[in-house]
């Protein structure tokens, strides 16, 4: 994949329910060195957008893992940068679909994240 590939979510505003439910299609070039990462922000009126973490996942790594992974598990976390607004999330659960065309140009992911209530 290259840089030119990004896709965005739409903006959720005053809500606790983090639940996008989009799908973005990305075409890859070079699988042992595409990588895919996703960023969070927090998006403020007032302020300039705060990333609350990002997660950076080598392309190469996933076609090896198995279709799903949860929690502790989970070979991938979320890196934060602002550690009490993410600690403040509370999560409870992780989970990791992947799937993949059999000649590799193609990837399907969905990371779902739960909340504690």
């Amino acid at each position: 994949m290259n840089k030119c590939q990004r896709q965005t979510t739409p903006v959720l505003c005053d809500t606790s329910n983090l639940q996008w439910n989009v799908s973005f299609r990305f075409f890859i070039c070079d699988i042992n060195n595409d990588i895919i990462k996703y960023s969070i922000y927090n998006r403020s009126k007032y302020t300039k957008d705060r990333l609350l973490g990002s997660i950076e996942i080598p392309l190469r790594l996933l076609i090896k893992q198995s279709v799903q992974q949860e929690d502790s598990s989970s070979i991938y976390s979320l890196q934060t940068n602002h550690i009490y607004e993410m600690s403040a999330l509370n999560w409870k659960m992780r989970t990791f679909y992947l799937e993949h065309s059999s000649n590799n140009s193609q990837i399907s992911i969905k990371y779902i994240v739960y909340l504690n209530e």
